[in-house]
C-alpha cells in the first residue's frame, strides 16, 4: 500500500471517527472500493448516523472525493466511483 491511501485512510479514521483495521483493507481499484471500505466500517462502528440520516452516504462520498482532491490533485469532476485510483484518480499502488 502506498503512502497516500495510508494519508487518505487516516484521513477518513479521523473525520469520520472510525478506526480501519488492517484486515479490512484489500486490494482496492476504485474510489468506489475506497467509499465502501469507509462506509462498511462507519455501519459497523457507529450504524445510527445511516439511520438518522438517508443522506448521510452522500455525505461520506462528498468527503470522499474533496479528499483525494486536496491530497492528490485530482479534479473533482474525475472522481466518480468507477474512477481507477490509480489511472484516473493518480494515486500509486
Amino acid at each position: 500500500m502506498g503512502l497516500e491511501i495510508i494519508e487518505i485512510l487516516l484521513i477518513f479514521e479521523e473525520e469520520f471517527r472510525i478506526k480501519i483495521p488492517d484486515e479490512a483493507i484489500q486490494p482496492m481499484e476504485t474510489a468506489g472500493d475506497l467509499y465502501e471500505l469507509v462506509v462498511t466500517q462507519i455501519r459497523k462502528q457507529h450504524p445510527d448516523r445511516f439511520d438518522a440520516n438517508d443522506s448521510y452516504g452522500d455525505q461520506v462520498w462528498q468527503t470522499i472525493k474533496w479528499t483525494l482532491h486536496e491530497v492528490v490533485g485530482t479534479d473533482l469532476d474525475v472522481i466518480r466511483m468507477e474512477s481507477r485510483l490509480d489511472k484516473d484518480i493518480g494515486i500509486m499502488s
